[in-house]
């Protein structure tokens, strides 16, 4: 959009929970402007183990989609 617009991200319920996604609602920037920024959080539990996320991020007009996946390596002291 050639104009600012309201969003809201969220992780889909059966997301893991060792992801956060931040900020979960403002204002996302103009097409063309240096674009605005998310962070995603990635907090595993257990070494070895694939985790995955689904991303969504919406205005009145449009929707985004992304998968996450992460992972922790195993523990080498």
């Amino acid at each position: 959009a050639d104009e600012e617009t309201a969003f809201t991200a969220m992780l889909l319920p059966e997301s893991q929970s060792s992801f956060a996604v931040r900020p979960t609602s403002g204002v996302l920037k103009r097409y063309g402007s240096e674009g605005t920024k998310f962070q995603i959080d990635f907090k595993p539990t257990e070494y070895g183990k694939k985790y995955t996320a689904r991303l969504i991020i919406e205005t009145d007009e449009m929707q985004w989609i992304y998968e996450l996946a992460g992972i922790e390596f195993a523990f080498l002291p």
